[in-house]
């Protein structure tokens, strides 16, 4: 397993989603990305761990990743939530498999064009709600399983 051109296809294709405006693999707070510069998608590098296999068999890695995504509502009638979950479901859309053989989820994941078994968000989705004003944030869990 080569860790680098995983999370590169990974960023690749996550930030070719249309209308963000600013990307970038060095994650920053919200407050540093100006409204100007918003849509804004951050990809960060997470832990990793290995199940290893005693019959010889190479270890099946799982490592973790996040996405950072900030909007800006410019508009006061239209809460940055509204906003935020069109670039929600845009990263879902993104990471199903690639070729649907086969119902979402029984049959696998987005392989990376066979670089890993899957990678999908994994846990729960952190957002602002519409909390911060017109600032709209998620924190979005991602698992890449790999051998």
């Amino acid at each position: 397993m080569k860790r680098e051109p995983i999370l590169k296809a990974l960023f690749d294709l996550i930030s070719a989603m249309p209308g963000l405006i600013t990307v970038s693999r060095r994650p920053r707070h919200w407050s540093d990305v100006s409204t100007e510069d918003q849509p804004a998608l951050f990809m960060g590098a997470g832990d990793q761990s290995a199940q290893n296999d005693p019959s010889g068999n190479p270890a099946i890695w799982t490592m973790q990743a996040e996405v950072f995504l900030y909007v800006q509502s410019t508009d006061d009638t239209v809460p940055p939530s509204i906003l935020l979950n069109e670039y929600l479901d845009r990263l879902e859309a993104l990471l199903m498999p690639a070729a649907p053989a086969s119902p979402w989820p029984m049959g696998g994941g987005q392989t990376l064009g066979g670089l890993v078994r899957h990678v999908w968000i994994s846990g729960p989705i952190t957002t602002s709600g519409d909390v911060l004003g017109s600032q709209g944030v998620a924190i979005v869990p991602l698992e890449i399983v790999a051998v």
